[in-house]
């Protein structure tokens, strides 16, 4: 810039038009100053340094303070000299000349003259295309300068708007983040001071705010965000388009200033920018954002803003709303009517956006959206019902979002939905999702997590109640082999039973069994809770519910049972059934058989039946007998044995092995539970006893170990089926063989059990056994337990001793012989010292 200097006193004073009251003061001024304001254009840097000093302190800083008037003519006459020291080659010096021109502006007005030669200056030294200013502190300071400029003179920055928005832009870009901070405010004064100009230049300068909004400093990111907002305000609307983005990404920011900031720049927009009727659905969300914000401070600072912009668009629109205003009015936690209608007719405007935000891949992107969705589903209420479908479909793929809170705010927005929508008009749109023949099971799943948070909204109509009843009770549901779609499943059937109340009563038998599938499909699901609210509800205990529904849940498994598979889900339900109903089941006893005997049939997969033997025998051990809880078990026995014993007959293979010891199994504990009658015994003994002879011999150890097991219970129960008329007694003499065999069985578990045989065998003989006609027979009993009087296992020739006690009491001198010819062939004679005793003791 070019500088003029005057060459006297006069011409300093003909320049400066001043009244003639302060003309005197100012002329002792200058006076006094007239050589310092010339040194200013010293060539020595030192000179010019002294000089500054002294102008500013006989100036601005000289007390007592000079009148205004003075000031402005002393600034108006060295302003020149000034200005050329603001591009000095000495830092110093250039400090000096800039904060002295800010001492000057801020204590007088700049006159339009006077603006010609300082905007070029700070154009200069700011609005260049490359940094002419080295000094990061003296840009700060010339930023100033140039913001108390405009503050001073609001005509500047219109007559000059091309150079302040040079400057604004150019330090916008400035790598001081001070700067940037000072550019962000200056761009709200330039904005305040001259709107019309500004809006010429408003979209450019926007744009160079943009890179702002994602500084690291928090501090220059809120200021970006202020300035930004005071730019739409008094700027091109259009501009939103280009921004509304990068601001919007804001109400995410880690920083609370800057979220803070954002709120209170788009409560403003929503109340004082001119075109904001156009762009309502561009602005909502800024401020709907903040209602979802974590902070609860900023929360409640969005619900005020919208509550203002709600107050301000009913007054703008008091005719058309007169009615609505009447009538109404916002209740308690209810959004202001205003604010409500805002939210609503932009409704599928704000909804569309975020329904693309929650398939978004960013886990930032999709919390925001599900957060912001939530508060415009709070604000829309009843209105949501046009977009229903959609928002529903949106909501179910994200209630199952890997991150565990989206995931929870999606079910939220469900809740929200459903408490403000009648269950009417959202069952007929969702609903049918269910039908779908193309449903994924990772679909279902999100369909039935949100179907629960509908339900759990509010209160549902009996239709509804029917129709979730039935989605519930699906077979694609209660029995589905995906976790999710069963916990899913599981509930919902609890929000249903909790907001239905004592009216699903109705349905308690659908209700029931579909909760009992839903633990079949997974036994570790924990179903009790969800019981006893079902039993609650319906007046009654868990107990009482088995009790009532367990009859028809057994009759339609019986239809299905002959065509039961191992993977298949009535199959698991029966079982739960079993392992659950206690009490319930001895009055339900033949329609449990019934399913037994349509599974047990030997057409049927082994591993199928030994599965079912493995469950028939776990229920006749349980503590309490609950198969005999009527009593009736007695009158079953018969029939429950002639389905094991078919199972009995040897085949080959391991898979057949391990059936005829699950069948054996059975049979021990029907024979252990007290309820077998000895009259029944003797009945069943020579259905069983062949197959229990050639399982003795079998190749699988632990079905030879169960068939000594199940022999020693019959001799136990039944001793008169082994005893007293020939026949009895022929089916002892085919069974000792076969015992002696089994003393020399591989398995020490097995021999024990044989050995433990020959007591309630050998009993069966202490009555009416002719020894004489039977004296073979005695004799092979003889000699095969003797040899295993010197068994290595103290257990079992204690046991075999005992046995040859018995036969001596039929025939000790035989026994006694046997017992002398034995004696040089066992290691240890001590037990045949004490057989010879006995044998002499009964034969005295």
């Amino acid at each position: 810039c070019c500088v003029v200097f005057f060459s006297s006193k006069k011409a300093q004073m003909e320049a400066v038009d001043i009244a003639p009251e302060h003309r005197a003061a100012l002329d002792d001024v200058l006076q006094q100053l007239n050589r310092d304001i010339n040194c200013l254009a010293d060539d020595n840097r030192a000179t010019r340094k002294r000089a500054l000093e002294r102008v500013r302190a006989e100036t601005v800083a000289k007390k007592p303070a000079l009148s205004p008037a003075v000031l402005q003519g002393v600034f108006e006459s060295v302003l020149k000299n000034l200005l050329r020291c603001v591009p000095d080659a000495a830092e110093k010096n250039r400090e000096l000349a800039i904060g002295l021109l800010s001492e000057f502006v801020a204590a007088t007005s700049p006159s339009p003259p006077m603006l010609a030669y300082i905007i070029p200056v700070l154009t200069v030294r700011l609005g260049g295309k490359d940094i002419t200013e080295p000094s990061e502190e003296l840009r700060k300071m010339l930023l100033d300068l140039t913001v108390a400029v405009m503050r001073a003179c609001p005509e500047a920055a219109g007559v000059y708007s091309d150079e302040c928005a040079s400057i604004l832009q150019r330090c916008l870009a400035d790598p001081f983040p001070d700067v940037k901070k000072g550019a962000c405010v200056a761009v709200g004064v330039f904005a305040s001071a001259a709107p019309a100009r500004f809006r010429m230049v408003s979209v450019a300068t926007a744009r160079a705010l943009l890179p702002c909004l994602a500084h690291q400093h928090a501090r220059v990111r809120a200021d970006a965000v202020d300035a930004l907002c005071a730019a739409i305000r008094g700027g091109d609307p259009a501009m939103l388009d280009d921004v509304i983005v990068p601001l919007a990404q804001r109400a995410a920011d880690h920083a609370p200033a800057v979220r803070k900031a954002l709120f209170l720049g788009a409560g403003s927009l929503l109340v004082e920018m001119p075109d904001r009727y156009s762009y309502w659905h561009r602005l909502l969300p800024l401020l709907l954002s903040g209602e979802a914000d974590e902070v609860p401070e900023l929360q409640g600072l969005a619900c005020e803003l919208m509550a203002k912009a709600g107050a301000v668009y009913e007054q703008e629109n008091e005719q058309e709303m007169k009615e609505q205003l009447d009538f109404g009015a916002a209740g308690p936690g209810r959004p202001r009517l205003g604010a409500r209608l805002l939210v609503q007719r932009n409704l599928g405007k704000l909804v569309v956006p975020l329904l693309k935000d929650l398939a978004d891949w960013s886990v930032a992107c999709r919390r925001q959206a599900v957060r912001l969705l939530r508060v415009v589903i709070k604000y829309a209420e009843e209105s949501i019902t046009l977009h229903l479908e959609k928002v529903l479909a949106g909501l179910c793929h994200t209630a199952q979002d890997d991150e565990a809170d989206i995931a929870a705010t999606a079910t939220q927005c469900v809740e929200a939905i459903g408490a403000t929508v009648p269950a009417e008009a959202w069952t007929p749109v969702f609903l049918p999702l269910f039908s779908s023949p193309a449903l994924s099971t990772l679909t279902r799943a999100g369909y039935l997590l949100c179907l629960g948070a509908l339900v759990r909204g509010g209160p549902v109509t009996p239709p509804t109640l029917s129709a979730v009843v039935a989605v519930l009770a699906d077979a694609d549901v209660c029995t589905s082999v995906e976790p999710r779609v069963r916990d899913a499943a599981l509930a919902a059937v609890i929000a249903l039973i909790g907001t239905a109340g004592p009216t699903c009563s109705e349905h308690s038998r659908t209700l029931f069994s579909t909760l009992l599938s839903i633990q079949a499909a997974n036994p570790s699901a924990d179903v009790q809770p969800a019981l006893e609210r079902l039993a609650t509800a319906c007046s009654s205990s868990v107990d009482g519910l088995f009790a009532q529904h367990t009859p028809a849940l057994l009759t339609r498994l019986v239809a299905s049972s002959s065509e039961w598979t191992r993977q298949a889900s009535e199959r698991q339900l029966f079982e739960t059934i079993l392992g659950r109903a206690g009490p319930a089941l001895g009055s339900n006893l033949a329609l449990i058989i019934d399913v037994f005997a349509a599974t047990l049939n030997p057409s049927r997969d082994p591993e199928m039946r030994g599965s079912f033997f493995t469950l028939l025998a776990r229920l006749l051990s349980e503590p309490g007998a609950p198969l005999n809880s009527a009593g009736t078990l007695t009158s079953h026995v018969p029939r429950i044995v002639s389905l094991i014993a078919p199972n009995l007959a040897w085949q080959g293979g391991r898979t057949a092995a391990a059936l005829r010891t699950a069948a054996l199994a059975a049979l021990l504990n029907l024979l252990k539970t007290g309820c077998v009658v000895e009259e029944q015994t003797a009945s069943l003994v020579d259905a069983l006893l062949p197959a229990l002879l050639t399982t003795l011999d079998d190749d699988f150890e632990p079905a030879r170990l169960v068939a000594c097991h199940v022999l020693r219970q019959l001799l136990v129960l039944a001793p008169s089926a082994f005893s007293g008329s020939h026949a009895s007694l022929d089916r002892l003499h085919r069974l000792a063989p076969e015992l002696v065999k089994r003393m020399d069985d591989s398995s020490d578990p097995v021999r024990n059990a044989a050995a433990d045989i020959w007591a309630p065998l050998l009993a069966c003989t202490r009555e009416h056994y002719d020894t004489v006609l039977y004296q073979a027979h005695l004799d092979g009993m003889l000699r095969g337990l003797m040899v295993h009087l010197d068994d290595p296992d103290p257990a079992i020739n204690g046991k075999v001793l005992d046995a040859l006690k018995s036969i001596a009491v039929l025939v000790p001198s035989a026994v006694q012989s046997a017992a002398e010819g034995a004696r040089f062939k066992h290691r240890n004679t001590n037990l045949i010292d004490d057989l010879v005793r006995h044998t002499e003791a009964l034969l005295k």
